[in-house]
């Protein structure tokens, strides 16, 4: 029977999107290193967390966390390893969402989920998602 070997990880979050995929990276790097199939994060582990880490959507670098997420999607691919990472995702111009996006070992984006069951402190910067992505639950082993 094939094994799954998930590392999974949590680092100091903060607002700044480079530091946050600093450890990413570095960590993802670690998990592979230990023969890891997938690496999983913390929710909101690349943009920061809406109320802890920050009090307000006015200014969020959304260019830099599309650029981080697409650097992500390279680094799963160059080291061949899965990759599960908190978000913030802005489905419309006042629709923010709490998410989980998974990467596949070959970089490429797999499915989102978007946390369904919000904190009453949640919904204070986030909606609710709806429905889980049926791309992850698509996703086969092999592309982990």
């Amino acid at each position: 029977m094939a094994k799954l070997r998930i590392a999974t990880a949590q680092f100091p979050v903060s607002t700044k999107i480079a530091r946050n995929f600093d450890y990413i990276a570095e960590l993802t790097a670690r998990a592979k290193k230990e023969k890891a199939d997938i690496a999983h994060f913390s929710e909101t582990c690349l943009g920061g967390y809406a109320g802890s880490e920050f009090n307000s959507w006015d200014n969020y670098d959304w260019d830099s966390l599309k650029a981080a997420e697409a650097d992500l999607q390279q680094l799963a691919k160059d080291l061949k390893i899965g990759m599960v990472y908190g978000t913030n995702h802005r489905a419309s111009r006042n629709d923010m969402r709490n998410s989980l996006v998974y990467v596949s070992n070959k970089g490429e984006r797999v499915g989102r989920y978007d946390k369904r069951f919000c904190t009453g402190g949640d919904l204070k910067f986030y909606n609710a998602g709806s429905v889980l992505s049926p791309l992850i639950l698509m996703a086969s082993s092999a592309d982990c």
